[in-house]
């Protein structure tokens, strides 16, 4: 399952998926609109609308109206009906490196919903600097441009999928800073 807090047209989400559909089948479910800085949240106080659309690579997506974390329960709960084999988060357009982003990202909120429920996830997020300083159009940010943070989660999502997640770890976030060089990776 796929999922971001980007919204449903954001660059990011396509651009991992083009690499996840390489690994098996991926079932995009995700708001609809962008929930930046949510965290966790569950929506409570009205019902949530799940509706099927098309990404722009003509692939079938969900958007809902609710939070990235609404997005794993209702993609786990009632359109897949079971748990899905990994949840992967992302392509965050932004970084999610400190307590502050861990508690207050949507990407990572929709994460952690997953691990509560037992599912292992993966999120991915690309470190601009121009995003760090809140100055980027997040829209403007290119399929090309993301490819290297794409390819690194690809990696990254295919050794889970073989192999599992490390002994006591359910989550894995990943952050790929601009210009990134696939030689010089560090694992934190």
């Amino acid at each position: 399952m796929l999922i971001n807090d980007d919204g449903i047209s954001a660059s990011g989400l396509l651009a991992l998926k083009q690499k996840l559909d390489k690994l098996g089948r991926v079932v995009v479910v995700t708001p609809k609109e962008e929930k930046s800085g949510i965290g966790k949240a569950i929506t409570s106080a009205e019902h949530v609308r799940i509706e099927e659309t098309r990404l722009s690579d003509s692939s079938k997506a969900y958007a809902t109206s609710g939070t990235p974390a609404d997005s794993f329960l209702l993609g786990m709960f009632k359109i897949l009906k079971q748990p899905p084999d990994l949840v992967v988060c992302g392509i965050n357009l932004g970084p999610n490196l400190g307590i502050d982003d861990f508690l207050n990202s949507g990407t990572i909120g929709a994460a952690l919903e997953a691990t509560i429920h037992n599912v292992p996830a993966v999120a991915v997020s690309y470190c601009k600097q121009e995003i760090d300083d809140q100055k980027a159009d997040k829209s403007k940010i290119t399929l090309a441009e993301l490819e290297i943070a794409a390819s690194v989660g690809h990696k990254i999502i295919e050794h889970v999928l073989e192999k599992g997640l490390p002994p006591d770890v359910d989550l894995i976030s990943v952050n790929v800073p601009e210009n990134a060089d696939c030689t010089r990776l560090k694992v934190t």
